[in-house]
């Protein structure tokens, strides 16, 4: 994010009115994605990868309902055609896991739905949400705070989990390869 920063004076100017006129969409925008990708975690904790990989495209339909509710946006034949049959695939999908005695990591697919329609919600929601303000904003006000929100609540979200993260204060590779990562 902060290498970022360093090149948006390239993209645009930077509107601090932008971000007091819509600082709860940047906060509940940043939250969505941020619970998305918790919730995307949890799903894949409990249903194998390639699975959990065909439930989160659930959020492909729930963000054309949440644009044509809040964006008043039109709904095509090719994308309502498109969504129901994700939705059957999706069900598909859901009969063979529910059949299948090797379906699970941990815990009943069950969980593992759950999880995906949190996620796929979530991402909806903060998918809708950011086209709500790159209407609103130009792109470089946008990735300033828009980001900036993601980061802190991803941060939030994940501060529960600090004790899993000093693992890399204590193996000098994991250190090194962060290091290089994030200088990359």
């Amino acid at each position: 994010y902060v290498a970022i920063l360093l090149f948006l004076p390239f993209i645009g100017s930077i509107s601090f009115s932008g971000f007091s006129q819509y600082w709860p969409w940047f906060l509940g925008g940043g939250l969505a994605f941020a619970l998305s990708h918790f919730f995307s975690y949890k799903l894949m904790t409990y249903l194998d990868a390639g699975f959990s990989s065909v439930l989160s495209t659930l959020y492909v339909p729930f963000t054309l309902l949440f644009a044509a509710l809040v964006l008043h946006e039109e709904l095509n034949i090719a994308q309502a055609a498109g969504g129901f049959i994700l939705l059957i695939a999706v069900y598909y999908g859901l009969l063979i896991a529910r059949s299948s005695k090797h379906h699970t990591v941990k815990r009943p697919w069950l969980w593992g739905l759950l999880f995906a329609v949190l996620a796929s919600v979530s991402l909806a929601i903060a998918l809708v949400n950011e086209k709500f303000l790159l209407g609103h904003m130009n792109i470089a006000s946008y990735i300033a705070f828009g980001w900036a929100a993601q980061v802190v609540m991803a941060q939030a979200i994940a501060y529960k989990n600090y004790n899993h993260i000093k693992i890399f204060r204590r193996s000098r590779v994991l250190y090194l390869t962060l290091i290089v990562g994030g200088t990359r």
